[in-house]
């Protein structure tokens, strides 16, 4: 797409017939066309990376993405980290077979040719380190590769941390017409960091290429097999800057790395916590700290815990370190007023959400408010009484065998209308268009609608949620 003004994009200069520019129009109209196949082609690609056929490989890839990152920054409900490893599951993930998913939708679907052309050009590109070499608003982002030795303009990106002139960034570039994309989001590192990055990607290809037979090496080849363990390497750069006093240009990055550092300490003791108060404790003569609240004894001795893991606290504030708020913990047990995702019986707080009908039990007020949430919403686009309770049936046995963990209601709630759509065979109901209707993450619905898939054994037209009945057959 060409970069002139408005009436230039138009197609006339200065609103005279025979001053009109026709071929800048033409420029226009087609490149228009690209950005709309490249979209609707990634929508494709999602909904048919998403299909449960591929959930045993699904679940070895996101196995094989998340070994080597920090144990700390692994949390399977933050969008971006799993939305980039759906994305490296789709372009680098190597089935058993040989082949990328990306290849077996080209080969398997009645595609455009503009969406062939499409992914004659997406299967072979590259995740790569770039190094940004200008920014503009107007003109885009002009990166340099720092390993394949290419320079691209790229039009629309979505980049986390500052992102300024020499930033270091981990990503797949996509051509889209006569234009160029980041395939998902990064994380950009600051200029100093890109030396010891590749000089660590320098050593691992030099014994990559050591292991490898001299015929079957290139760069290609290694950027696909080694994408996973180079964003690792990245993550632990951004919360770790090497030390400048061990050879390393790197200079730390306090403010980004420091903010990454204490989200990821919330999100792992969020979860921590939000598992400790159901759990029996020795201290509390063998009761869970929920149950322990129940009296006036019990949450005095929950008191005195909660104390001591405040003292740990603090000492992590005075080094400086990431620290926690315990106070989130006594929210949850009803200690303090607040909002919280559960209610304790005899507190005199708000009360718990009540179940969506009679009959379902909620081992959490999160998971009872995605119920009650899925009742609206469904009775709102005109459900049958027989589909809300296919659907509330759904989440309980859900609930019943995976107690999930709920922090986006939302995305559940999504993730639940999705999967009844695809149970009744509605294709009206396309994935990306639920992601968007209820403003998720198309991955992370997904990965959701995977995960309840995989638990409950679901097949289409399953007669325990739902009566339509199977054209085929009973």
């Amino acid at each position: 797409m060409g970069h002139g003004n408005g009436n230039e994009a138009g197609g006339c200069r200065g609103g005279g017939r025979k001053k009109c520019n026709r071929p800048a129009k033409v420029l226009f109209l087609d490149q228009y066309r690209w950005r709309k196949a490249g979209r609707i082609l990634r929508q494709k690609l999602g909904e048919f990376a998403a299909d449960p056929v591929f959930s045993d490989e699904m679940a070895r890839a996101r196995q094989l993405y998340l070994a080597d990152i920090n144990p700390h920054l692994v949390d399977e409900n933050d969008e971006i980290l799993m939305e980039r490893c759906f994305e490296w599951f789709i372009f680098d993930y190597v089935m058993e077979d040989g082949e990328t998913l990306i290849d077996i939708y080209s080969s398997v679907s009645n595609i455009s040719a503009m969406e062939k052309k499409l992914i004659g050009d997406w299967s072979g590109s590259r995740m790569s380190v770039f190094e940004v070499c200008a920014i503009s608003g107007q003109k885009g982002l002009r990166i340099r590769d720092l390993i394949l030795s290419r320079k691209f303009t790229v039009n629309n990106y979505a980049v986390s941390g500052k992102l300024e002139k020499g930033s270091v960034i981990f990503m797949r570039v996509l051509r889209v017409g006569n234009e160029h994309e980041f395939s998902t989001g990064g994380l950009a590192l600051p200029p100093d960091c890109g030396k010891p990055l590749i000089m660590k990607i320098k050593a691992d290809l030099d014994r990559y290429a050591a292991r490898s037979r001299r015929k079957s090496f290139s760069l290609d080849r290694y950027l696909r097999d080694r994408a996973h363990k180079i964003n690792a390497w990245m993550l632990d750069f951004a919360l770790n800057p090497p030390d400048p006093a061990g050879q390393s240009q790197c200079r730390p990055a306090h403010s980004m790395s420091s903010l990454i550092a204490q989200r990821i300490t919330d999100l792992f003791l969020d979860d921590y916590y939000e598992k400790w108060i159901n759990r029996p404790v020795q201290a509390l003569d063998g009761k869970t700290p929920r149950e322990s609240c129940k009296t006036v004894e019990g949450r005095a001795k929950v008191e005195d815990l909660l104390k001591e893991l405040e003292i740990v606290e603090m000492i992590r504030i005075k080094k400086g370190e990431p620290y926690y708020d315990i106070n989130k913990v006594r929210t949850r047990l009803g200690l303090i007023p607040g909002n919280r995702d559960h209610a304790v019986p005899g507190e005199i707080q708000s009360p718990p959400a009540a179940p969506a009908r009679p009959g379902y039990k909620w081992a959490t007020r999160a998971q009872a408010e995605v119920a009650l949430m899925i009742k609206k919403d469904l009775k709102a686009k005109n459900y049958s009484p027989i589909q809300i309770e296919g659907a509330l049936k759904l989440w309980s046995d859900y609930c019943d065998r995976e107690n999930p963990g709920v922090r986006k209601e939302k995305l559940w709630l999504a993730a639940v209308v999705y999967t009844l759509a695809r149970l009744e065979f509605n294709g009206n109901v396309p994935q990306h268009k639920v992601a968007d209707e209820y403003g998720v993450s198309p991955s992370s619905l997904s990965e959701k609608y995977r995960s309840i898939c995989k638990s409950l054994d679901l097949v289409v037209f399953d007669r325990r949620y739902t009566s339509v009945k199977s054209p085929i057959g009973n």
